[in-house]
């Protein structure tokens, strides 16, 4: 198995697809037949990139949403295999209306086909793009009906998702006590997850938004760094955390440190043509001009990371950049913010 899915990724590598794919099938048969859930991820996700590659991500996971109604026992495999392209894909150039109906359309046929796990899936991914999009309220409900979905069908990686963005919604709407709460709920299910090198980044990356101050952000950085020096971080999954880590270092006046995780976030978000990451990455590079007096070129940093998030579809953090770049403008004391609502 573990040749037929190196033989599939060198194939992916070569855009030879078709061969590819092949291979992820039949990987992801066997793993079914012996039970096997790590390998049975692994040739899940190839089937994603190899879907992705041709345009037809979205068509992957809706059918294989629907098949998890004929075979449960594959289901959290299967799903938890496209949690990183899917997330990865939150972030690209598909408007998040469409990502919308789209997921809303997969909730009900998923309901309807009595596929619990994939309709938690879908309820993530509506929660999600709704929450990008700044509807928060709608996001909050849709994500709590995941997380519902997905204990019933235990789904613990898909919960410990769920968990992490609805903390997200709690922060963006200025709870940020009952952020740290849900963080609580989802670290555990993470570190026990086959997947923790996904889930992990996202998770310490709402905790050090949500920190109370710098110096509590700072502490939750540290925790951050012992956890992910034992599990690494998945690069594409790790770009809020840079992010996050750039922007409390500055904040708190550790420059070097500051310097550094923006670097390494400037070199993640390449991953992506534009878009949201290339905004977070902007706004990284206010904060620390700010914190190196440098007010002038911070005002129009933060005006430009205002312009790149409006652009990616994301106004709530284009309003907060916004009105960063308008009180420097002012004359006021930037205040911190931690409310970023991207991953």
């Amino acid at each position: 198995m573990s040749l037929l899915l190196a033989r599939g990724l060198v194939a992916w590598h070569g855009q030879d697809l078709t061969t590819a794919q092949a291979a992820a099938q039949e990987a992801r048969r066997l793993a079914a037949e012996a039970g096997l859930a790590a390998a049975a991820v692994e040739a899940s996700g190839l089937l994603g990139m190899v879907a992705h590659s041709s345009g037809q991500l979205w068509d992957r996971v809706r059918a294989d949403v629907l098949d998890t109604a004929r075979n449960p026992g594959l289901a959290g495999s299967v799903l938890d295999g496209h949690l990183c392209l899917v997330e990865f894909s939150l972030y690209g150039a598909e408007p998040y209306d469409e990502v919308i109906c789209f997921a809303r359309e997969l909730r009900t046929a998923a309901d309807r086909a009595g596929a619990v796990r994939g309709a938690a899936f879908a309820a993530t991914v509506l929660g999600e793009a709704e929450l990008l999009s700044g509807r928060v309220e709608e996001a909050e409900g849709d994500l709590r009906d995941a997380i519902d979905l997905a204990r019933r069908s235990r789904a613990d990686v898909g919960r410990g998702l769920a968990l992490q963005r609805l903390a997200e919604t709690a922060l963006a709407a200025g709870r940020p006590d009952e952020a740290r709460t849900r963080l609580a709920e989802a670290l555990p299910i993470a570190q026990a997850s086959l997947l923790a090198q996904h889930l992990l980044p996202r998770i310490y990356d709402v905790a050090i938004r949500a920190a109370q101050d710098p110096a509590s952000a700072l502490h939750a950085l540290e925790e951050a760094e012992e956890a992910l020096a034992e599990t690494p971080a998945c690069t594409a999954c790790s770009i809020g955390f840079l992010i996050a880590a750039a922007i409390s270092c500055a904040q708190a006046g550790a420059l070097d440190r500051a310097r550094s995780y923006g670097e390494r976030a400037s070199h993640v978000a390449g991953m992506w043509q534009g878009g949201a990451w290339a905004a977070g990455v902007t706004e990284a590079r206010a904060a620390l001009a700010v914190a190196e007096g440098e007010l002038q070129r911070a005002a129009a940093l933060f005006g430009e990371a205002s312009e790149l998030f409006r652009r990616a579809g994301q106004p709530l953090d284009a309003a907060r950049c916004r009105v960063r770049a308008e009180e420097i403008a002012s004359g006021k004391p930037p205040r911190n913010s931690r409310g970023r609502t991207a991953p």
